[in-house]
C-alpha cells in the first residue's frame, strides 16, 4: 500500500468526533502496510497472507458502507444548512457551507481512495489464491520428485552395501589364505631354526662329552702307567729278593 494511501486513511481518523470513521481505519492502514509484496511465498506465508486480505476486504467494506452512510449524512446537513444559508445570507453561514462542501468534496475522494484501495485488496486476495493454488501443485509435484529420489537412493544405498560386503568378503577370503601361508611359512621357519639349535647343541653336547671321556681316558691311560710301572718296580724287588734268597739258600747247601 502506498504511503500516501496510508495517510488518507489516517487522515480519515480525524473524523471519528463527527463518528465519521471509526478505529478499523487505523488498523486496516497499519495491517494493509505490513502485507507482504511481490515474490514467491512459502505455502503456511501465502495462507496467512490470504487470511490477512479477506480479513482487511471485510474491514475496508464495513468501513465503505459506514463512509456512505455519513456521506448522506453530511449531504441532508448541507441541505439544511443550504436552506439557513439561503434564508439568512450572513457571512457565518457562507463561511460554514463553504467548510461543508470541501469537506463533502474530501470524504468523495476519500471514498474513491478507499474503492480503489478495496479493489486492490480483492485483487492480491484472488492472486494469492491462484498463487496458493499453483504452489500447492509444485509442491506435490517436488513431494513426488522427493520421494523418487529417496526410493532411488535407496536401491542405490542397498546396491552399494551388497557390493562392499561382496568386496569386504573377497579381502577377508583373500587376507585368510595369505595369513594361513604366512603362519605356515612362520612355522617352517621357526621348526628349521630350531631344529639346527637343537642340532649345534647336540653337537656341543657330543664335542663336549668326547672331550670329557677324552681327558678321562687320558687320565687313566697315566694312572695305569703309573700303576704298572709302580708294579714293574716291585716285580723287580721281588725278583731281586727272590735272587738274593736263592742265592743265600745255595750257600747254606
Amino acid at each position: 500500500m502506498k504511503y500516501s494511501t496510508v495517510l488518507l486513511l489516517l487522515q480519515l481518523c480525524g473524523f471519528t468526533e463527527a463518528n465519521m470513521v471509526n478505529n478499523d481505519v487505523l488498523k486496516i492502514a497499519t495491517t494493509a502496510c505490513s502485507l507482504p509484496r511481490g515474490g514467491w511465498l512459502g505455502k503456511q506465508g501465502s495462507e496467512e497472507y490470504r487470511k490477512t486480505l479477506e480479513q482487511e476486504v471485510h474491514l475496508l467494506g464495513r468501513q465503505l458502507r459506514k463512509a456512505r452512510d455519513e456521506v448522506e449524512i453530511l449531504r441532508e446537513s448541507r441541505k439544511r444548512r443550504t436552506s439557513v444559508v439561503v434564508m439568512r445570507e450572513d457571512d457565518e453561514s457562507k463561511e460554514k457551507a463553504l467548510k461543508l462542501e470541501q469537506e463533502n468534496k474530501d470524504l468523495q475522494e476519500r471514498l474513491m481512495e478507499l474503492e480503489k484501495e478495496k479493489s486492490e485488496l480483492l485483487s492480491a486476495l484472488q492472486s494469492s489464491k491462484e498463487q496458493v493454488a499453483a504452489l500447492d501443485s509444485t509442491l506435490a509435484s517436488e513431494l513426488k520428485k522427493y520421494d523418487e529420489t529417496v526410493e532411488d537412493m535407496e536401491k542405490k544405498i542397498q546396491k552399494l552395501k551388497a557390493s562392499v560386503r561382496k568386496e569386504v568378503k573377497k579381502i577377508t577370503s583373500e587376507h585368510d589364505k595369505t595369513f594361513e601361508a604366512r603362519i605356515a611359512e612362520a612355522m617352517q621357519e621357526a621348526t628349521s631354526k630350531a631344529e639346527e639349535e637343537f642340532a649345534a647343541k647336540i653337537k656341543e653336547i657330543e664335542e663336549d662329552l668326547l672331550k670329557a671321556n677324552e681327558e678321562a681316558l687320558a687320565n687313566e691311560r697315566m694312572k695305569s702307567a703309573e700303576a704298572v710301572d709302580v708294579e714293574r718296580k716291585k716285580m723287580r724287588k721281588l725278583v731281586k729278593a727272590l735272587a738274593q734268597r736263592e742265592k743265600e739258600i745255595s750257600r747254606q747247601s
